[in-house]
């Protein structure tokens, strides 16, 4: 019995010392005692029998009746014990064995009804207890179905699992782009490359047609006026003036006693190999234009050249080429983006046309740069191409040329009386490349005088050189410079030439304009 409570407490709302426990230890305790009182009288029955049994062994009677009284006796007690003992059983596996005991007939069973009526009020209690807490179980599952249809579980449990589907096929997604992403990379900048190329050729190509269109149409409208027309020399000819002394040719033979004054017909203030940023080549000795400015400002200030003669002269600038070139040499870390390098130049330019205004210059012309990119000499730089002209060099030489037009344009707003022009060598250059036969060439690639692929690897005059048979034919004398031919046509096209060579106006219109004298 009491292994029995104690596996009973482990049940909810039975615990030890809950209101239920305690009812049931009652009823345990009152079992007990009514258990105790039977086996009490159970040892009085005992007594009773062994009188009895010497009664009957020491009286007088028929023998043959003594076992037969005694085995009644012992199948009467056997039957008594046998039903004491399923009673116990009964009390062992039930803990209501009332029923049981009240029906059963014994000397106290007044008395045990009457101590189990005590307990009736308590069982009443326990049966609304249980009543309550099944009331208390239907509200919950009413809730919970009630819940339950409100959040449609089904719905959700449908929409999670596709919702999983989706990532699941995303998951995949993503490693199969991971194991592809070198691929794609790779793919991607080979198709950047090849746009770039196509891009370049296409722009080349318009280019070209273009400037074939214009030069068809320029002398289609000159040739009724000037049809026998011969190409002048140089722009100092087409003057009539000498070829300018360099300056500092000049300037010895004022030392050595040669000359007594400066010439009136021009100085050249040129150095070979110099640029727009003074550390061009200056490991080579060059002067860079920084100090040929000076140059100008000494001869100025020393009244070498007078007021009259600076407003009358004709400043040509043409500079920036070995500037653009030296930029690609593999030995020179660059430390500007190209687009800052094009605007250092630009910078430069700018100051230069800025002082020599100041200085009362009113005849400017602003030269643009050659296909820089299409000289042999660019067999001299890793990564530039052979069967064509570097497009990375003439895209910073374009940015430079479209700056310098630009600048050009802002000088007569900026010094009143002051005007400018803009001679477009780079689309000349290209014209002849594009129509080579028309103007004379049959070599607009290789060098005349020069050795290795294209004639730009050895200079000309070097060990290994070698000299074509007519210089005349070629675009390019040597790696790096233009032939005498080259020159004269762009010469002439800037002298008289049309719009699309030199703009707003020719050199010759600009030699003979009237300006604002301040």
């Amino acid at each position: 019995m009491d292994r029995s409570n104690a596996v009973k407490r482990q049940l909810f709302g039975c615990q030890e010392g809950t209101h239920v426990d305690r009812i049931r230890s009652s009823i345990m305790s009152a079992l007990k005692k009514q258990l105790k009182e039977l086996m009490m009288d159970f040892q009085g029955l005992k007594k009773t029998w062994m009188d009895e049994c010497k009664e009957i062994g020491y009286g007088e009677g028929d023998e043959e009746s003594l076992p037969i009284a005694i085995q009644r006796q012992l199948e009467t007690l056997g039957a008594q014990r046998a039903g004491l003992e399923d009673m116990l059983k009964e009390m062992k596996s039930k803990e209501d064995i009332l029923p049981k005991l009240m029906t059963a007939t014994g000397s106290h069973e007044d008395l045990f009804r009457k101590e189990i009526a005590k307990y009736d009020h308590i069982c009443e209690e326990i049966s609304q207890n249980i009543e309550a807490q099944e009331q208390l179980l239907l509200q919950i599952q009413a809730q919970n179905e009630e819940f339950a249809s409100i959040f449609n579980l089904e719905d959700y449990k449908a929409s999670r699992e596709r919702i999983y589907k989706h990532i699941e096929a995303a998951i995949f997604k993503y490693r199969e782009i991971k194991e592809n992403i070198n691929e794609g990379l790779k793919f991607y900048a080979t198709l950047q490359e090849a746009i770039t190329n196509v891009k370049q050729q296409c722009s080349d190509f318009v280019m070209t047609r273009n400037i074939q269109c214009r030069e068809m149409i320029d002398e289609l409208g000159i040739r009724n006026i000037s049809i026998n027309q011969h190409i002048s020399p140089i722009p100092a000819e087409f003057i009539g003036i000498p070829l300018q002394k360099p300056f500092l040719e000049a300037q010895l033979e004022l030392v050595n006693g040669s000359r007594k004054e400066y010439p009136s017909s021009g100085i050249n203030f040129a150095s070979s190999g110099s640029g727009l940023l003074p550390s061009t080549n200056q490991d080579l000795g060059v002067t860079p234009i920084q100090d040929q400015l000076q140059q100008f400002k000494t001869l100025v200030q020393q009244k070498h050249i007078n007021k009259k003669q600076i407003q009358q002269s004709l400043f040509l600038f043409g500079s920036g080429t070995n500037d653009i070139f030296k930029s690609f040499y593999p030995f020179d870390t660059p430390t500007l983006t190209p687009d800052a390098y094009v605007q250092a130049m630009l910078t430069q330019s700018t100051n230069f046309v800025d002082q020599i205004c100041k200085l009362g210059a009113r005849r400017i012309a602003l030269f643009s740069l050659g296909p820089v990119g299409c000289v042999p000499a660019r067999t001299l730089l890793p990564g530039a191409p052979v069967d064509k002209c570097y497009g990375k060099m003439n895209k910073m030489v374009k940015n430079y040329n479209m700056g310098l037009e630009n600048l050009g344009k802002t000088i007569p707003m900026k010094y009143p009386g002051c005007f400018a022009v803009y001679g477009d060598v780079y689309e000349a250059g290209q014209t002849f490349r594009a129509n080579p036969k028309r103007y004379g060439f049959s070599d607009v690639t290789n060098a005349c005088c020069g050795g290795g692929t294209l004639g730009g690897l050895v200079q000309c005059g070097k060990e290994g050189y070698k000299l074509c048979a007519k210089p005349n034919e070629y675009l390019f004398w040597d790696y790096f410079h233009p032939s005498e031919h080259t020159y004269k046509l762009i010469s002439k096209a800037l002298w008289s030439g049309t719009h699309s060579r030199i703009r707003p106006v020719n050199l010759k219109t600009l030699a003979n304009m009237t300006l604002l004298q301040l």
